[in-house]
């Protein structure tokens, strides 16, 4: 997908891990489609603010999780967090000011085929 992009915009584009990130206002924006949901409830604090201090001013970030309150594995051995509404909206208002442009629920699928929020 990075490359893709790399090549449709004509720009360098980064893949790196959430938890390596220590840029400050360097980026237009950070891609983390059911990437965030690995992250432990803690972990995601730290991620999301490291992620709003490497956003230039007016920066853009797009991130998708499962909800609910479960934690665990899946029968893929994948570790996972969903958080309710209320619990994310929490972390994301705690790491920084965030300006939280929408919030969508969309039915989804599981690495292994079943269905999830």
């Amino acid at each position: 997908m990075a490359f893709l992009a790399q090549e449709r915009l004509q720009t360098p584009v980064k893949v790196m891990r959430f938890d390596k990130l220590a840029d400050i206002e360097k980026f237009d924006g950070f891609w983390a489609r059911a990437g965030l949901l690995h992250a432990s409830r803690p972990e995601l604090g730290n991620v999301l603010a490291r992620v709003y201090r490497a956003l230039k001013p007016r920066g853009l970030f797009f991130s998708n999780y499962k909800s609910g309150n479960a934690e665990g594995r899946d029968h893929l051995d994948h570790y996972y967090r969903c958080l309710n509404q209320t619990i994310l909206t929490r972390a994301y208002l705690l790491s920084n000011t965030w300006e939280i442009l929408s919030v969508e629920r969309y039915a989804g699928r599981s690495f292994g085929g079943d269905a999830a929020d």
